[in-house]
């Protein structure tokens, strides 16, 4: 049980269009635990979202693994108003549901795609008013460039709540989306160093809190080589290469791939067929990881964007699962001093849909190899895993988030994002 931490009556909105219950998408995922951890600690908190999944297509949203955990509300759409535009639903249509003990007010547009239709976007701005004036939150979380995610900061000011922009990619070239916010947060220190230098932009450090209950399978059986979600960022082309290295030299070695963003189509897209060895299993977008962690033995992570914080590492860890990762943006710093940071060639981008050749991914297949059949050397790294993921330890990063939603308040006329009244050690 976490130290209790008063959190002073403050009352906290997350707000944004992508859907706030989305086990595919790791900000989500991030964004529940940060709100469920500041709920046992005095702050009123409530989420807002729209419905939008990144797993591919319009699945709707009770049909989504989400759907089948928590009661959804519908609500809304019953009475109707007109104005030259046409009919308008009184209360634009909605779900409500309580999750873990957060509120969540969920827009009920598509699934797939943005909400990029003007008339969609308005509905969603006033459902949206209607909880800042009902709710009136003293700090809005919120995170995205666009014009809809803009709004949503804009009218969280204006409403007279500080605003605290939730950066979780590297995705800005420049810093004009960060002036409708007080303060910045990041999950890494090498986040908050790339965003000083390239953007001159102040960032406070926050890793994302792991919900243990979460990720930690009580019964391991190991047996796979796991890479979770097979798209071109994440390395799907190298992971194609590496495991068809691997089936024609070690077909007793079995892969699982965990579709989420990614599918099986993704990784049929590679062009190399992964069928013929047999050693390539498949399973679908769970939204519970411990489903996989429970039969992972390795994981590898061949990344090729730079990776903010890498959750998919850290529950990896946290289950005493060697990583096999790249090197490319937060990970070594994720890493610490477990698993293996190994080389991916620079021309790999991702963008590219390239494979790599045998030779570049062979530093890859030794290391699998030797994990596999090292029994010694597989459980230094276990262990190694177990010591970093004590990194993380739900405790101190809830102390570390209560102060600073504490004391974050409204930055100064012309002056950039920034805190007040407190200092936070990136590795304390």
């Amino acid at each position: 049980m976490s130290q209790h931490v008063c959190g002073g009556g403050r009352r906290i909105l997350f707000a944004a269009p992508c859907c706030y219950l989305d086990d595919s998408n790791g900000t989500a995922v991030a964004s529940r635990s940060m709100l469920e951890a500041l709920v046992h600690h005095g702050f009123d908190v409530e989420a807002f979202s729209g419905l939008q999944l990144e797993l591919a297509g319009d699945v709707g949203p009770v049909s989504h693994p989400a759907g089948h955990r928590f009661l959804l509300n519908a609500i809304g759409g019953e009475s109707w108003s007109a104005d030259p535009r046409g009919l308008w639903a009184t209360t634009p249509p909605h779900f409500t549901a309580t999750v873990r003990g957060v509120p969540a007010t969920l827009y009920r547009g598509s699934t797939a795609g943005s909400l990029d239709d003007a008339i969609e976007q308005e509905s969603f701005l006033r459902l949206y008013s209607a909880t800042l004036e009902r709710f009136r939150p003293d700090i809005v979380v919120n995170y995205g460039g666009d014009h809809l995610a803009h709004e949503i900061r804009r009218l969280a000011r204006a409403a007279g709540a500080v605003v605290v922009f939730a950066l979780h990619n590297f995705s800005y070239p420049d810093a004009s989306p960060f002036a409708t916010a007080d303060a910045v947060s990041v999950p890494s220190q090498f986040s908050a160093d790339y965003h000083r230098s390239a953007l001159g932009l102040k960032c406070t450090v926050l890793p994302n809190i792991i919900a243990l209950d979460r990720v930690r399978a009580a019964h391991r059986e190991p047996r796979y080589v796991t890479f979770v979600n097979p798209i071109l960022a994440k390395g799907v082309h190298v992971f194609a290469r590496i495991a068809d290295e691997l089936g024609r030299k070690r077909p007793d070695i079995p892969f699982l791939v965990v579709e989420s963003r990614g599918s099986e189509r993704t990784l049929a897209d590679c062009g190399l067929d992964l069928k013929q060895h047999g050693n390539v299993f498949l399973m679908g977008h769970t939204a519970d990881p411990r489903d996989f962690w429970s039969v992972t033995r390795i994981c590898v992570v061949p990344s090729l964007w730079r990776e903010s914080e890498c959750l998919v590492a850290i529950e990896a860890m946290v289950n005493g699962v060697p990583v096999l990762a790249g090197p490319r943006g937060a990970l070594p710093e994720t890493l610490g001093g477990a698993g293996l940071l190994l080389p991916l060639p620079e021309r790999l981008t991702p963008e590219t849909r390239e494979l790599p050749s045998a030779e570049e991914v062979s530093p890859w297949v030794d290391a699998i190899e030797r994990a596999w059949d090292d029994p010694d050397w597989y459980d230094e790294l276990s262990r190694r895993s177990l010591a970093e993921a004590r990194r993380w330890p739900p405790e101190a990063l809830e102390r570390r988030y209560v102060e600073f939603f504490a004391n974050v308040a409204p930055k100064a006329n012309g002056d950039g994002p920034e805190t007040t009244g407190m200092s936070i050690d990136p590795d304390g």
